[in-house]
């Protein structure tokens, strides 16, 4: 009987020594979750299924497989240690999961940090400020897991619209999201981040940036903090450098500097990477107000698959993608403009050679012959300056007697000086902006620049106050020549006492040579008085006779710089004297030879006395 007790005694020992060591061993599984030796995480159901050890919630999703309990205490405090005595009917979750940074609360349970009694039925809530979720409203507990995306978390690309959060954690996301949308795209500067680690790990590693993916293909670095991204932090932007995407687009490879440092969540404009005016090939002529025009072309000129007028970028597949996009605007008439003899839009490697540019109307000759169209095209080579000079569009005009400008009467009209100025071309193409016959009416400031009345296809025919006029004919390039009205050019030169340029037509511009009786007759046939005082009638005896530095035939203009300047040019001609005394009313001229050096007033009748003197029975 001893024996049989002693029996029973060591056998309830080792029966309590086994289920004590069974407690010590009970894994979280074994009451939430599978025996499964290879993945312990609990199971996920819609209902608390005694059976299985499922019940509701997202634990399969928020665990890495296998799982142990010390995951279990990311979320639930202690649970690396709990005995069975956990089992009081009560929940806790930790204040701070997964380490956040702020305090986790809990919306759906009143901001409960403690632990609270669970039910039959439990209510699923969510979570804030857990880093996990980028410090945001998570979804609903046990909402269906496919349900949750980068944009749940933080936006895709990142919005930076936490609640008490003023948005720099968003930086240049969404400026960036324009050239590349899309969560797939976000390994363009970050590894591709499409694991639960990416979440989980959050706050607990540093920001992870790499450019190996295209355009950058590993070129580039990003200077900055990368422990302060979540929005509760500093958020302490840095730059990037020896990226393409901010480089000035001139090579394929090895790429120069910006001219401003990017930095995240700054601004650049068009001039922050290649320069607001470039200086490569002729962009200077081309762009730059102090080489170009009033207004410069803009990049939409030559750029207008990736540019818009307002420079902005009109398709963004068409920049930063490693190819130079030359697109000749429409506006510019060059519909079939051609570069490197391609039309187009057309691409070209950035760094390979320049080209020329032809069919473009901006070096043109304007019209055609005789106001026609189309227009004679230059073939110009970019970065060549020589072929875009003056003369290789239209002619040098007055510049360049080797290469005239003769469309129209522009020959006989840039022959002359119009009191003493270096080009004519301002009399009849004046434009705004100016007050004397100089460089300026065409040149704006210096020989090499041009107003904004240039390339602007129209024919812009303004003349200058001094010579007044309009243009009869239409200034569309194409619609053929028109006529001058009351210019002075044209008229009978009678305002330079009367202050009003008489009522005139000139000949259709390009109808050939005029003679001296097509403006104001020869001689001048205006009568004595309408408008001013004129005894030309009289003295018809030949031009050279009182002009002979204007003409010294009767004839010819022998001096463009003594005819249509607004004065009255008196000299004597060969075996004659004078001197002339201007007056509004009527010169003066005296010690005139043919008046027996006498004198005698314009346009006043004279009597045999009043120049010799006559008696009965003298000569």
């Amino acid at each position: 009987m001893k024996l049989y007790f002693q029996c029973v005694i060591i056998a309830a020992l080792l029966i309590t020594a086994w289920v004590t060591t069974a407690t010590a061993a009970l894994q979280c599984n074994g009451c939430h979750g599978t025996s499964n030796p290879v993945d312990f995480r609990p199971l996920d159901s819609i209902f608390r299924n005694p059976s299985t050890g499922g019940f509701s919630g997202n634990h399969r999703t928020h665990l890495d497989s296998p799982a142990s309990s010390t995951a279990c205490s990311i979320c639930h405090p202690g649970s690396g240690s709990f005995t069975s005595s956990h089992r009081d009917g009560k929940l806790k979750i930790s204040s701070r999961i997964n380490n956040s940074p702020n305090t986790t609360y809990y919306p759906a349970y009143d901001n409960n940090t403690s632990a609270w009694s669970q039910t039959a039925t439990p209510a699923m809530g969510a979570c804030a400020n857990v880093n996990c979720h980028f410090e945001t409203i998570s979804p609903v507990w046990a909402s269906a897991p496919e349900l949750t995306t980068c944009s749940t978390c933080h936006g895709a690309p990142p919005s930076g619209t936490v609640s008490a959060y003023s948005g720099g954690a968003a930086g240049s996301h969404a400026k960036h999201d324009q050239y590349y949308p899309g969560a797939s795209n976000c390994k363009k500067c970050h590894p591709d981040n499409a694991t639960f680690a990416h979440a989980t790990s959050a706050v607990n590693r540093d920001l992870k940036i790499s450019f190996a993916a295209a355009p950058n293909n590993g070129s580039g670095s990003y200077t900055g903090p990368l422990n302060d991204y979540l929005p509760s932090q500093n958020n302490i932007f840095g730059n990037c450098t020896a990226t393409y995407c901010h480089s000035p687009g001139n090579k394929a490879t090895s790429y120069n500097a910006p001219k401003q440092t990017a930095t995240w969540g700054g601004t650049l404009g068009c001039g922050g990477c290649h320069e607001a005016a470039p200086v490569t090939g002729s962009h200077r002529t081309h762009l730059d107000p102090a080489y170009s025009y009033g207004v410069p072309v803009t990049c939409h000129k030559c750029h207008a698959a990736t540019v818009t007028p307002g420079m902005t970028i009109s398709t963004t597949m068409n920049h930063l993608n490693k190819l130079v996009n030359v697109a000749f605007d429409s506006t510019t008439t060059a519909v079939f403009g051609k570069y490197s003899g391609r039309l187009s839009p057309m691409q070209k490697n950035p760094g390979s050679g320049y080209a020329n540019c032809e069919n473009v109307y901006c070096h043109s000759s304007g019209q055609g012959a005789g106001g026609s169209w189309p227009p004679t095209y230059s073939t110009p080579k970019w970065g060549l300056s020589a072929t875009g000079k003056c003369g290789t569009c239209h002619g040098d005009g007055y510049h360049g007697a080797a290469n005239k400008m003769l469309s129209g009467s522009h020959d006989k009209h840039m022959s002359y000086g119009f009191a003493g100025s270096v080009t004519g071309c301002g009399i009849c193409h004046y434009g705004a902006g100016f007050a004397s016959t100089s460089c300026n009416q065409c040149h704006y400031g210096s020989d090499t620049n041009l107003t904004d009345l240039h390339i602007n296809h129209k024919v812009d025919v303004s003349f200058l106050t001094k010579y007044g006029g309009v243009y009869g004919g239409t200034p569309e390039p194409g619609d053929g020549y028109g006529s001058c009205f009351s210019v002075y050019c044209h008229s009978d030169g009678t305002s330079l006492a009367t202050g009003t340029v008489p009522l005139n037509t000139s000949t259709v511009w390009g109808s050939g040579v005029l003679s001296c009786g097509s403006c104001h007759g020869n001689p001048p046939a205006y009568g004595n008085g309408s408008p001013k005082a004129n005894s030309h009638a009289r003295h018809d005896f030949g031009c050279n006779i009182c002009h002979s530095s204007t003409t010294s035939d009767g004839i010819a203009i022998s001096s463009i710089l003594k005819h249509v300047n607004q004065a009255y040019e008196l000299s004597p001609g060969v075996g004659v004297t004078f001197t002339y005394v201007f007056a509004i009313t009527g010169g003066t001229c005296s010690n005139i030879s043919c008046h027996n050096n006498g004198t005698a007033v314009w346009g006043t009748v004279l009597t045999c006395e009043d120049c010799h003197s006559v008696s009965p029975g003298g000569d």
